[in-house]
């Protein structure tokens, strides 16, 4: 498999990585008066840690660069406080059907007219920007769950916090919540446990029927460090050493009462 830096590179393209600091937010200095054509690729909200990146401080960059800016907004739905408040300055947008609690294989795009002038897809030309026949199921899904989601909104993150704040009461120093002190989505928590077996701790809360990663859910399962986190200033074992809770939008007194048992069963293997 190409990774993504080598992709562009196969169309002669020079890749920029922009680093980050320890609360995630993205370090522009290589691309201020940048005069080169260019694509900056933001991740709204990080799928690992839940940092919410600034739209407006993102667009800014627009200003002193010859840059067009795509958001990745897979995670941002339904997850942070204002997912429909959208910057027009910025040239693109990308959902994901599935994190927002439509079916799978659909999502959508908002991109400004006139930027692109060919066809993502090429084939017979019935689409505006791909060719080939329509996902109508997928497509109602992504209507009837932006309808429910439009009704329910509501910042359910003091499930989260609840949970942060009594595993740092009960651990203190012994783990970090990475991104805390920055603004993050309402449902993610990703925590550094510090000099403890990772893996191990990971297999007693999988056996005990809860699901979580080391990472992304695309890896869950796989110990390898973790680019991410490395990139905000973490060493490569403590990237090793995180792991990633995610917490329903619905909220329930079992849910509740799970959240009570996970948080048990981490303090009964710690101690």
């Amino acid at each position: 498999m190409v990774n993504q830096e080598d992709f562009f590179k196969q169309f002669n393209c020079d890749v920029i990585k922009l680093k980050s600091n320890r609360n995630g937010e993205f370090l522009s200095e290589k691309l201020v008066n940048n005069q080169n054509s260019g694509l900056l690729n933001l991740t709204w909200v990080n799928n690992i840690t839940g940092i919410v990146n600034s739209l407006e401080d993102t667009s800014k960059l627009k200003q002193n660069n010859n840059l067009l800016i795509h958001v990745d907004a897979t995670q941002a739905i339904g997850k942070i406080k204002d997912w429909k408040k959208l910057n027009h300055d910025i040239d693109a947008y990308t959902f994901s059907g599935h994190k927002f609690g439509a079916l799978k294989g659909v999502g959508f795009s908002f991109v400004k007219k006139g930027l692109f002038n060919f066809e993502l897809i090429n084939g017979g030309g019935q689409q505006k920007f791909r060719s080939g026949t329509l996902n109508t199921t997928g497509i109602l899904s992504l209507k009837l769950a932006l309808e429910e989601l439009n009704e329910q909104q509501k910042d359910y993150s003091f499930l989260r916090d609840s949970f942060e704040n009594k595993l740092k009461s009960s651990l203190g120093d012994n783990i970090e919540i990475i991104g805390s002190s920055a603004s993050r989505n309402f449902n993610t928590s990703c925590i550094l446990f510090k000099d403890l077996n990772v893996q191990d701790l990971f297999n007693v809360i999988d056996m005990n029927n809860f699901d979580i990663s080391f990472g992304s859910a695309c890896s869950s399962g796989v110990v390898s460090s973790n680019k991410a986190i490395v990139c905000m200033g973490y060493s490569e074992i403590e990237s090793k050493s995180i792991l990633r809770f995610s917490f329903p939008i619905k909220h329930n007194l079992v849910i509740e009462a799970e959240t009570k048992r996970l948080i048990d069963i981490i303090f009964k293997y710690v101690n």
